[in-house]
């Protein structure tokens, strides 16, 4: 079966919008960072004692089977930071890594402390923290029975 001129254009079309789309130069959309929080909410909506207006806070609960933290930040309830990493910095150090939504949704403009309950790690003592680190912030830790 002979192929005709307008089969061969409409492959060489192809072949060319195949080859414009793979050199575009747009990248692919970065993959979207995930929450390793287990429970998040407004601190207004619990029993926490929320802390002073631009501070941070972090509360250990070292009962909990595995041994928990809640991290209090101060952000906007609609596009509150959030937790996407945990390591030990330390023995007596937390290392926590926060991100931000990426701007897709719009954020009001208040400013309210937002809790994130994350599960401490493995290979530490929870007994032993005495700081958790979010970004240059170096936050002394309390923990829930001297609430």
């Amino acid at each position: 079966m002979a192929k005709g001129p307008s089969t061969l254009r409409i492959v060489a079309l192809l072949c060319v919008l195949v080859m414009a789309s793979a050199c575009s130069g747009e990248e692919p959309p970065a993959p979207r960072a995930t929450s390793i929080a287990i429970d998040a909410f407004l601190s207004s909506e619990s029993t926490l004692e929320p802390p002073p207006e631009g501070t941070s806070q972090v509360l250990i609960d070292a009962s909990a089977h595995p041994p928990q933290l809640t991290v209090t930040l101060w952000g906007s309830t609609s596009c509150p930071a959030f937790p996407t990493a945990i390591e030990w910095a330390n023995s007596s150090t937390l290392e926590i890594t926060m991100r931000a939504p990426d701007g897709s949704q719009g954020c009001t403009a208040d400013l309210s402390p937002y809790s994130h309950v994350i599960v401490l790690p493995e290979g530490g003592d929870a007994s032993s923290v005495k700081f958790a680190r979010i970004a240059d912030e170096r936050i002394p830790v309390a923990f829930q029975e001297d609430q």
